[in-house]
């Protein structure tokens, strides 16, 4: 049984790679590149290849060291992967022959350890003609250049002959053998081998210089948050302390009766860290969060999620129950919507609520947030007695708010308010 079939762990089958949602996250950040060698083309995928894919992967020698040959459906999955590939944080080529494509050939780039994995495959009636190697050749010298990599590594079954003299014809050294690692659907003895930067730039045009890894701890980034605060009330990052207070307030079964996401039962103290954890290591930038404070105590949270590419920011907020019906929340999240369309420039700031909690849509009204739709059983209700809720969206656009922010010194003039906005950038 033949034991040279050229194929990497990286390469066609079980090829994870970075897939961009097309919805989500919208386009990537780099756009897709060709690249031209003596004899090849190489260029992004198109599902044009699928035939082509199809035509090579279906071939059981081409399979050996696969969980079994290609069909149609396996074809249109690793062609429509590629195509949804997001080239900022790897590349995947389909190596053109003339005008068929016979093979493939990826980086998928850790850019934080400034690495990235190798992966080939290549037509069975091509092996022996050099493909694997001129392809791989022009893909690692692009991939050190474009994506400053520090190395270049691949892994292959340590059976695998043929994968493994195109690493060495690399240059590759050879750096060891993992033993049962999942590859091709299987568990095998995989080799790894790599090139380091240095050892690469001596074989051809040298390549710049690069920088060293930053050596540094990762932050919960505390002072990118703003600290807000209103007439009665102080807006401020959660911290460790706030543990106690959490628990005491979230611990309430009808604190959680209308909350769309779980609350674990029995709730405990360990669960209010989790609580606090979470909010400690959220994003400045993409969910910002504050503990409400209301006489040195936190009575609550209030957070946004922020779309960024859609300027938008779903509003979030949870307070202490012996506090309700006291104007906190309002009072809260007027401080927080005005910091969303200030500081972050938002179009669009909205929010959502169990239909049934009256509680929480008088929040929403008191902001002046415009209801958008009732959709009808939306949500399985995290409690026992009902099946599905009926769940509210409520929003406020940029334009709205600034008609507010007008008309407010004058509302504010005759209820004779002292209510504190927050500081303006």
């Amino acid at each position: 049984m033949r034991r040279d079939v050229c194929h990497t762990r990286s390469s066609v089958v079980g090829w994870t790679g970075n897939i961009a949602d097309p919805v989500a996250k919208g386009p990537t950040l780099a756009n897709p590149i060709e690249l031209r060698t003596e004899r090849l083309l190489l260029r992004p995928f198109r599902l044009s290849d699928i035939d082509d894919v199809l035509s090579y992967g279906s071939d059981p020698e081409w399979a050996e060291f696969y969980a079994r040959p290609y069909d149609r459906g396996a074809a249109e999955h690793m062609a429509a992967q590629a195509v949804l590939a997001s080239w900022d944080k790897g590349a995947r080529f389909a190596i053109v022959l003339g005008d068929r494509v016979v093979g493939v050939v990826s980086l998928d780039v850790d850019a934080e350890d400034q690495t990235a994995e190798l992966g080939y495959d290549v037509a069975r009636d091509q092996w022996g003609r050099g493909i694997a190697t001129e392809a791989t050749a022009a893909v690692c010298d692009w991939g050190f250049r474009a994506y400053g990599l520090a190395k270049i590594y691949a892994a292959a079954d340590a059976r695998n002959g043929r994968s493994l003299r195109v690493l060495d014809k690399l240059g590759m050294t050879r750096e060891g053998t993992l033993r049962s690692e999942a590859m091709g659907g299987t568990r095998v003895n995989a080799a790894y081998s790599a090139v380091l930067r240095d050892e690469w730039s001596r074989r051809g045009e040298p390549l710049p210089p690069i920088p060293g890894p930053v050596d540094e701890y990762d932050s919960t980034d505390r002072g990118k948050f703003r600290e807000l605060t209103t007439r009665r009330l102080v807006l401020r990052p959660m911290e460790p302390g706030d543990v106690d207070d959490v628990f005491a307030y979230t611990s309430d079964p009808e604190w959680a009766e209308h909350l769309l996401d779980e609350v674990p039962r029995p709730y405990t103290r360990r669960h209010a860290e989790e609580t606090v954890a979470r909010h400690l290591l959220a994003s400045p930038d993409a969910r910002p969060s504050w503990a409400i404070v209301l006489g040195g105590a936190c009575v609550g949270v209030i957070s946004l999620d922020i779309d960024v590419r859609h300027q938008t920011g779903e509003l979030h907020y949870g307070l202490a129950k012996p506090h309700w019906g006291k104007g906190l929340m309002p009072e809260a999240a007027g401080a927080v919507l005005d910091w969303g369309f200030r500081r972050r420039r938002l179009a669009k700031i909205w929010a959502r609520a169990d239909a049934d909690h009256l509680q929480s849509r008088r929040v929403m009204e008191k902001l002046g947030m415009q209801r958008e739709g009732l959709a009808r059983n939306h949500y399985i209700a995290p409690r026992p007695g009902r099946s599905r809720v009926d769940v509210i969206f409520y929003r406020m656009l940029r334009d709205e708010w600034e008609q507010a922010i007008a008309a407010r010194p004058a509302m504010e003039s005759a209820s004779d308010s002292r209510r504190t906005e927050p500081d303006n950038p």
